[in-house]
């Protein structure tokens, strides 16, 4: 049977478990801050990375960039390279096809073409002599033309190899560039995987806290219900009790009233003067049938 006792029992047990459900939740909301903290740390430092990371990107397209232009440079000092050995081969065959045949310099023949114009000039002589001397110059001129030319394309020839050679320097160091950037962007590439590794590690750790965190935010949850229906249920029960407490007092306020009635009744055969309070009891008694 339900009496006060009992009720006062069970909110005492209630109020127990609350103050346990609520120590409970307290150490829950600590774990939960810590766990945010610890997201909100992740979250910065996921951010850090992706901002070294953009600046590998940057780096790496600078590299690509600048090792495009290399490439291109490449290509023009090839170019140039196959134009010059193209001029060189026509030069070659320019020389091979002069055909001159002499152990005489320039020097010497222009030399003597000066002596037989001088001669020419100075010199009384017969028709034929004079003749013979112009076709001298004539023919020492044709030779002095093809040795200049000659010369001339075999200096070129000289020059054009040189510049080869200097070009092909060029273009070896042009090369090694291209593969030291080749390496730099490699070694960034390498370093942007590993940052990757490092977000996708991060961002695991990340997710596994936000599953915890999700985890006690359900469990606070529970929690608070379980303590709002054990707060309801204190309420019901003091409820429950203060009815019984008014029961109780009525019944014990019919009691006296009955016995003052009773009283009166007696004191009404003996003739006796009644009480206010024995009047008051008398007639409510008597309305309410009870008598």
């Amino acid at each position: 049977m339900i009496n006060e006792e009992n009720i006062l029992n069970e909110i005492s047990k209630l109020r127990e478990t609350y103050k346990q459900l609520e120590k409970e939740r307290e150490k829950l909301l600590e774990e939960r801050g810590r766990i945010k903290e610890d997201i909100d740390r992740l979250n910065e430092e996921i951010s850090k990375v992706y901002k070294v990371m953009g600046n590998i990107n940057q780096k790496v397209m600078e590299k690509i960039n600048y090792k495009k232009e290399l490439i291109q440079s490449l290509k023009e000092k090839s170019r140039e390279i196959i134009d010059m050995k193209k001029r060189m081969e026509e030069i070659m065959k320019q020389i091979k096809e002069s055909n001159l045949k002499t152990n005489r310099d320039d020097t010497e023949i222009r030399r003597e073409i000066e002596e037989l114009e001088w001669k020419q000039q100075t010199t009384i002589m017969s028709k034929d002599e004079e003749e013979r001397i112009v076709r001298r110059i004539a023919e020492l001129s044709r030779l002095l033309k093809n040795i200049e030319k000659l010369k001339k394309a075999k200096n070129e020839y000289t020059e054009m190899k040189k510049k080869i050679s200097e070009k092909m320097v060029e273009r070896e160091k042009i090369e090694e560039e291209i593969n030291e950037r080749s390496k730099e962007i490699n070694e960034l590439i390498k370093d942007k995987e590993e940052i990757k590794e490092k977000i996708a590690k991060i961002k695991e750790e990340r997710q596994r806290k936000m599953e915890k965190l999700n985890e006690l935010n359900n469990r606070i949850k529970d929690l608070l219900k379980k303590e709002e229906e054990i707060r309801n249920r204190i309420v019901e029960l003091q409820i429950e009790m203060n009815r019984m407490k008014l029961i109780k007092k009525r019944e014990e306020e019919i009691k006296i009233k009955e016995e003052l009635a009773r009283r009166a009744l007696e004191k009404i055969k003996r003739k006796e003067k009644l009480s206010f309070e024995e009047f008051q009891a008398l007639m409510e008694m008597n309305k309410n049938n009870q008598l």
